[in-house]
């Protein structure tokens, strides 16, 4: 099993695919990001805010991940309350479209749900392993600092 550095100073586990160092599991404390469940926005997340892996063009084109809307904002205000979507931190690279297709199992309380990559992050500094959209927050019945594991299927 392989583990950066700065993950294992915080105990999270990461086991890495040998052909393009993209983690297969991530384990380790959670928080939310995106719009909260009522639609109220983030309020961590400037309105001009993009994400790693989609620009506006890609979002249209995933209508279970994003809104049809206002090209002005950032595309993260496009992101719907009620999809299942997570960040993480990966290696920089051209592996971006293998990113996107990647489907991601999150697990905690013996309970699990399958979520697409959005973003990267969250900041090292967090003591954060994963962010996850408020939808699986609420369906894994979860809390800020909970531990989850994120395994990519």
């Amino acid at each position: 099993m392989w583990e950066p550095p700065e993950f294992t100073k915080r105990r999270h586990i990461m086991e890495a695919n040998a052909m393009s160092g993209i983690p297969m599991v991530v384990r380790g404390k959670c928080s939310t990001f995106g719009p909260a469940l009522d639609g109220k926005p983030d309020s961590g997340m400037t309105d001009k805010e993009g994400l790693a892996l989609y620009e506006h063009k890609e979002a249209n084109d995933r209508p279970d991940l994003f809104l049809s809307g206002n090209e002005s904002l950032g595309v993260c205000r496009r992101l719907r309350p009620d999809a299942h979507f997570i960040a993480m931190r990966f290696p920089k690279g051209n592996i971006r479209r293998e990113l996107q297709c990647a489907v991601w199992r999150v697990e905690a309380n013996g309970k699990s749900v399958l979520a697409s990559l959005v973003d990267w992050g969250p900041a090292e500094w967090t003591g954060r392993a994963l962010y996850l959209s408020s939808a699986i927050m609420s369906e894994l019945g979860i809390k800020t600092d909970d531990v989850v594991s994120a395994t990519r299927v």
